[in-house]
C-alpha cells in the first residue's frame, strides 16, 4: 500500500509517494513561477520550414521557437503522415507542447492533440484506442475498450487510464463527454485567437498529481493546505484524505527530507555496501556501478553479480525519482557468466515496468554496458533543486530556493522555544536577497509566525551553505544597522 503526500505552498508544490516502508516511490516538484509548458496548446505561426529535416520551427510566443517534425504533423483528414510536411512559412497551426525546453533546444511540438482526464486521455485527431497496461484483467480491458469505442465520435480516439479500472461506465462516459466539449471549445478559441498565443494551459502539479494518480493500491492522501485538501476530498471518495496542520514541513515530519536531499547526490549507496555513480551531460546520463565496500561471501563472480542485481533495482528507482530522460548508459561491473548478465538485464527490465514514463532497455554488451532510452517530457528534478555554479558556470550547486526551504525548518525549531519573541538570522547576502525576492516564507510570517519577528542580516563571511540564528527574548531588541525584518 502507498501513501501520497502533497506539500502545497504559494511558491511551489511537492508531491511524494511512499511505500509501506516509507521509501520514496515517486517524487515531483514544480515552482509556481517556473511552471513547464508541456501539455499547453497554442495557435502558433510557422516561421521557417526545413525541407531537408522534414521539420519546421513554430513561434508560439516563447523565448525560443518550438520544433515540429513531420511525424507529428497532420494531413487534413488523416493520421500523422510521416512523409510530407504540409506546412509553409506564415501558416497558422494548432499545436501542443509534448516536451519541455532542454538546454539550448526549444520545446517539441505536435499537432496530434491529447486532452487528459482522470479516466481517459482523449485523442481528438486520432482513431487510436487502447487501455492502460497496468490493468491486468483482460476481461476488464475488453470491457473498457468496447465501451469507449462505441461512444467515441468518428475519427477520434482515447486511452483508458489505470483509474478507469475501478470507474463506472457512467463516470467514464461523462468524462468523455466533457473532453469532447473541451475540444470543441478549443477549436472555437483557436479560430478567434491571435497567433503566438496560448489557448489552453495544462493543470499545475497539484491538479496533475490528483488527476494522473496511477496507483491502485493507494492507502491514503495527506495534504498540508486547506484548498488542496478540499480538492483531494472532492476527487477521491474511496481514499481517505488527511489534513496536516503542524508547523514542521509535512515531508520532513514524515521522515522524507533525507531521501529528497539524496536525489541531489552524485553517489547512491546500495543496501549491500555497493554504490552507483550518476553523471549527467547534455547528451546523455552515465551511471557507473561499483562494489564499494561490498566484498561478498563466496567468490568474485558472485560478489559482482549480487552488486549488479542490487544496482539494477536502484538504478530503475533513481531514474524514476530524478526524472532522468533521453539516453542513459549503465556501466555494470563485468560478469564472466552469460546467465548472470541475462539475470541482471532481466531485473532491470522488470524494475522499469513500474515507471509511468516509457522506458526501453537495450541488450547488454560483453563489457557490461546497457543502453536505456526514457521518454523525456518534463525537466529533471535537479533542474528545480540545483542551479548553475556562479563561479565556474560549468558545475551545479544547490539552488537558493532549496536552501531557503531547509532554513525554514531551522526557523520553525528556533521559534518553538519558550519565550522567544524574535530571531536575528545571519545569511550570505545572496541567500538573504533571495529570501526577500522569492517571499517563500511570507505565508508562515503572516500565519504561524504572526506574533514573532525575524530579522535578516547579510554577512559576506557566512557561506551560502550556512547561517547564524540568534534567539531573542523581550520587546526591546538591539539590532545591527543593516538588519531587515523579513515580513
Amino acid at each position: 500500500m502507498k501513501t501520497l503526500y502533497l506539500d502545497y505552498k504559494p511558491q511551489y508544490v511537492r508531491v511524494a509517494v511512499v511505500d509501506d516502508n516509507n521509501e520514496l516511490v515517486d517524487f515531483s516538484i514544480e515552482k509556481t513561477a517556473a511552471r513547464g509548458v508541456v501539455g499547453n496548446i497554442y495557435k502558433g505561426k510557422v516561421e521557417n520550414v526545413l525541407s531537408g529535416m522534414k521539420a519546421c520551427f513554430v513561434n508560439i510566443g516563447l523565448e525560443r521557437n518550438g520544433f515540429l517534425h513531420v511525424g507529428q504533423t497532420l494531413v487534413e483528414g488523416s493520421a500523422p503522415s510521416g512523409e510530407t510536411l504540409n506546412l509553409s512559412a506564415g501558416d497558422s497551426v494548432l499545436c501542443q507542447v509534448v516536451k519541455d525546453q532542454f538546454g539550448e533546444k526549444g520545446v517539441r511540438l505536435s499537432q496530434d492533440i491529447t486532452l487528459p482526464g482522470r479516466y481517459l486521455v482523449f485523442l481528438p485527431r486520432s482513431e487510436f484506442v487502447s487501455v492502460s497496461r497496468r490493468i491486468s484483467s483482460e476481461e476488464r480491458k475488453a470491457e473498457l475498450e468496447n465501451l469507449v469505442r462505441s461512444a467515441l465520435p468518428e475519427g477520434m480516439g482515447a486511452i483508458c487510464r489505470t483509474a478507469a479500472e475501478k470507474a463506472s461506465s457512467d463516470e467514464i462516459l461523462s468524462e468523455l463527454s466533457e473532453l469532447e466539449e473541451l475540444w470543441q471549445n478549443l477549436l472555437e478559441r483557436y479560430s478567434r485567437a491571435q497567433e503566438k498565443t496560448s489557448i489552453f494551459k495544462e493543470d499545475d502539479l497539484l491538479l496533475r498529481a490528483l488527476r494522473d494518480l496511477r496507483y491502485n493500491d493507494l492507502e491514503k492522501i495527506v495534504v498540508n493546505d486547506k484548498m488542496a485538501y478540499d480538492l483531494a476530498v472532492s476527487e477521491f471518495s474511496d481514499v481517505p484524505v488527511e489534513f496536516y496542520d503542524k508547523p514542521q514541513n509535512i515531508l520532513l515530519h514524515y521522515g522524507l527530507g533525507a531521501q529528497i536531499d539524496s536525489l541531489l547526490s552524485r553517489k547512491v549507496k546500495l543496501a549491500n555496501g555497493g554504490e552507483i555513480v550518476i553523471d549527467r551531460t547534455e547528451a546523455l546520463t552515465v551511471i557507473d556501478v561499483n562494489t564499494g565496500k561490498y566484498v561478498g561471501g563466496k567468490n568474485l563472480e558472485d560478489t559482482v553479480f549480487m552488486t549488479n542485481v542490487a544496482a539494477a533495482k536502484e538504478i530503475a528507482k533513481q531514474i524514476r525519482l530524478r526524472n532522468l530522460g533521453g539516453i542513459i548508459i549503465v556501466d555494470f561491473i563485468d560478469m564472466t557468466e552469460s546467465e548472470h548478465r541475462e539475470e541482471v538485464l532481466k531485473t532491470l527490465k522488470e524494475e522499469v515496468k513500474s515507471d509511468g514514463m516509457r522506458t526501453n532497455v537495450v541488450s547488454m554488451t560483453s563489457l557490461g554496458l546497457v543502453e536505456l532510452t526514457r521518454k523525456r517530457k518534463r525537466v529533471s528534478i535537479d533542474s528545480y533543486l540545483l542551479q548553475k555554479c556562479p563561479y565556474c558556470d560549468n558545475g551545479y550547486v544547490v539552488s537558493n530556493e532549496h536552501r531557503i526551504m531547509a532554513l525554514r525548518e531551522k526557523l520553525v525549531k528556533a521559534l518553538s522555544e519558550e519565550n522567544v519573541s524574535a530571531l536575528l538570522v545571519g545569511l550570505n547576502p545572496e541567500i538573504a536577497d533571495a529570501l526577500f525576492t522569492t517571499r517563500m516564507l511570507s505565508k508562515e510570517c503572516s500565519t504561524i509566525w504572526k506574533h514573532k519577528r525575524i530579522y535578516i542580516v547579510g554577512d559576506a563571511n557566512i557561506p551560502k551553505t550556512g547561517e547564524t540564528i540568534l534567539a531573542m527574548v523581550g520587546s526591546v531588541l538591539t539590532l545591527p544597522s543593516n538588519a531587515r525584518m523579513l515580513y
